[in-house]
């Protein structure tokens, strides 16, 4: 006796489980690299090359708005032609893929909401949302995904994926690529403020240089005193102390100071 089963429906069960692990250790392993890694162009190469592989996708980009806000440009991709990432620009008017998602996202913004929603292209052929610009007719995309990154006030860019075969991307694709994106833009909001931090503190240092700068050439005699009113620094017209440093002294006594007695 012979007994057959048909395990197809099993096997595809399993695949679809191992991409998903595989999916779910590359959310893991860019969370780590986002954490400790302070460069973020080689944080965006190293994204690209791994939604590619786990999405099985030939094509991935990260995509950046331009000053003027009218283009955007591929600064990080991964199966393009060369030459084409960082010189290459789509439109970011919604005439493209690219625009389209970013166009989305300034409409949330300005009902005061955050979008998530993944801009999914079966066939780019026949879409009737937005053209294919030539970036994609030179590669011969059919499908693709894209996301909004977020920087800390309005959209930073676009992270996408394409295949060059009629593709329909499933829920868990979108999450995913979702999930991509929110490491990254985790990750540039954080490198954004650090950098206003460091913009601070090079102002503060700077304002600092000046004001020792005013008070070692100052002709004049001048006094600097804390919130308790004590003297934190003196010099005198003649480079004498009028007081000790953190005497406390009343305002009256100003009028009385060395400094004003010659």
């Amino acid at each position: 006796m012979i007994h057959a089963e048909d395990i197809s429906a099993r096997k595809q069960h399993e695949q679809e489980i191992q991409q998903r692990t595989s999916k779910q250790e590359a959310v893991v392993e860019l969370s780590h690299r986002a954490l400790v890694e302070t460069d973020l162009q080689s944080l965006f190469e190293k994204t690209v090359e791994v939604v590619c592989t786990a999405l099985q996708t030939e094509l991935s980009k990260i995509m950046t708005v331009c000053p003027d806000g009218q283009v955007a440009a591929p600064q990080s991709g991964c199966g393009w032609k060369e030459g084409c990432v960082g010189r290459a620009t789509v439109s970011a008017d919604g005439n493209s893929q690219a625009g389209y998602t970013l166009i989305s996202s300034k409409r949330a913004s300005k009902a005061d909401l955050v979008t998530h929603e993944a801009v999914i292209v079966e066939d780019i052929r026949t879409d009737d949302r937005f053209r294919a610009p030539q970036l994609l007719l030179d590669h011969a995309v059919v499908s693709g995904m894209c996301v909004i990154l977020h920087g800390e006030s309005e959209a930073f860019g676009v992270l996408g994926v394409h295949s060059r075969h009629r593709r329909l991307f499933s829920e868990d694709d979108a999450q995913f690529l979702q999930s991509i994106a929110n490491v990254l833009s985790g990750a540039i909001q954080r490198n954004a403020a650090e950098e206003a931090l460091r913009e601070s503190e090079h102002i503060a240092r700077r304002r600092l240089y000046e004001l020792e700068s005013l008070y070692e050439t100052a002709p004049v005699g001048l006094c600097l005193v804390d919130t308790d009113l004590r003297f934190v620094r003196c010099k005198h017209s003649s480079g004498r102390r009028p007081w000790p440093s953190r005497t406390r002294v009343d305002w009256p006594d100003l009028a009385r100071s060395p400094s004003r007695n010659g």
